[in-house]
Order: C-alpha cells, then structure tokens, then sequence
C-alpha cells in the first residue's frame, strides 16, 4: 500500500487517505472516505501520525520520500469454509504494521478543525471473499509518517470568533528495513450492515450525521471479527513476496 498525501481545502474533515500511488505530503483537511489494501494495484493512503505535543505556527516538513521496495502478501485460504478480507476501510486502517511492540500508523485519522459533519464511527467498509484454496494478493510499500502539529486560523476561513485550533500536517518516509508484524483484519461472515452487491467483494454502510464529531491524529486499526498476523522482514530494496495462510 502506497500513502497518498493529497492535500484538501481548510476548515473540512480529513479521513484516511485515498488509495492509489501517489505519496505526498500535506495537510489532513479535507473530506476522506478512508482506504483499503487493494487486491491487485491498489494501494492505501498515508496515515496522519499523534507524535509531539508542542503546536508549531506553521510546520516545515521533510519532502516525501521515494518508495524503493514493495511487499506482496499471498494470502491463501487454508481452511474449510470462505473467508472475507477487509480491503478498505472507513476512517480506520485495514493494514496493521508493528514493529518491537510498537503501531507504525498507516492511516490519516478523521480530522475536524472548525465544524464539519460527523462521518459515522470507524468501520470496515469494503471485503473481499477468498474461498477454500483460493488466495489474494495485499501489496504494501513500506512507509512511515513523520508528523507535525500546527495552528489552524478558522477566522481566517469564515468562522468569525473562533480561536485557532491544532492542525496535524504530516508526509510520508520509507520505512527503515527490519523484521515486523503485519494485521490484516478478516471475517468468516459477512457482518451486519454489508451487502455482496458485486460476486466476491462486499461493501458496508457507513452512515454518518451533523451529531458531534471526534478527531485523531491518526486513524484506528479496524474492528474484526479476526486478525491475520504475519511476521516478516523488509529488504534494504526490490520487491519481496510473504506467503500467509488463513485458517
């Protein structure tokens, strides 16, 4: 998955990312839907991060850096019955990357500045069914996020009489090589509220509302029935294949 650092218009909501190959950096302010792992090509957006506690007037960030490895999971349903793989999610993470105990953010969180609509909770909103014996490629491009928190002028868009508030800005870095842990959420069922409205991929409501929203920095991993984790090992450059098994 590819972190894509598209930036959006001020005093708007920000969710996790797009998919596709782009990796820029920029501010978490627009209006996201969240992103997936894809199961060819596609790849998932960046993550905003939640380092630091200091808030900047304005930050200064490194350029993103240029990918120079890919990862592709092969995921092979071992088991007896179909499972269904979470491939998009709606302001949540449906990649999950820990390296020595700790979450490397993969997603951009829901990010509210001045006002914006409520988007509805975290949630799986896209699967994909991988009968018994069948598999599923997850690509991933090893990234990090380097972040920063900055002053956010909502007088200056309109919303006369509010103070500043803190803006998380953050872009994307290659990740170090090294051993890690990937998650990748999966479903032995459908679960509520999702629809197979095409053969073999799923999609879930995600209903929303102008109730009060919450904010974070960096979106949460996905809430699944179960988790795959698969420990691997990332090469200094080139491409690298790890073979998983679904129970």
């Amino acid at each position: 998955m590819t972190p894509n650092g598209d930036s959006a218009p001020a005093s708007g909501a920000a969710g996790g990312g797009g998919g596709g190959s782009g990796s820029g950096s920029g501010t978490s302010t627009g209006t996201g839907t969240g992103t997936g792992t894809g199961t060819g090509s596609d790849q998932s957006g960046g993550a905003g991060g939640s380092s630091g506690t200091s808030t900047a007037a304005t930050c200064n960030l490194p350029p993103p850096g240029t990918p120079t490895r890919s990862v592709t999971f092969h995921i092979t349903n071992d088991g007896p019955k179909e499972k269904w793989i979470a491939t998009r999610g709606h302001l949540c993470s449906v990649f999950g990357i820990v390296r020595g105990g700790k979450d490397i953010p993969q997603e951009r969180g829901f990010q509210c500045l001045c006002e914006c609509p409520n988007p509805g909770p975290p949630r799986v909103d896209e699967l994909v069914r991988v009968a018994p014996g069948e598999s599923i490629d997850v690509p991933w491009t090893p990234h990090e996020i380097v972040q920063c928190k900055q002053s956010h002028d909502c007088g200056a868009d309109g919303w006369k009489g509010m103070p500043p508030v803190d803006e998380w800005v953050s872009t994307v870095q290659p990740l170090a090589s090294g051993s890690l842990t990937a998650k990748i959420p999966y479903e032995s069922e459908l679960p509520l509220g999702c629809k197979e409205l095409t053969p073999g991929k799923a999609t879930c409501d995600t209903a929303g509302g102008w109730t009060t929203a919450t904010s974070s920095a960096i979106a949460p991993f996905c809430t699944s029935t179960s988790v795959l984790s698969v420990d691997f090992s990332i090469p200094s450059s080139g491409a690298t294949q790890v073979d998983a098994s679904l129970p």
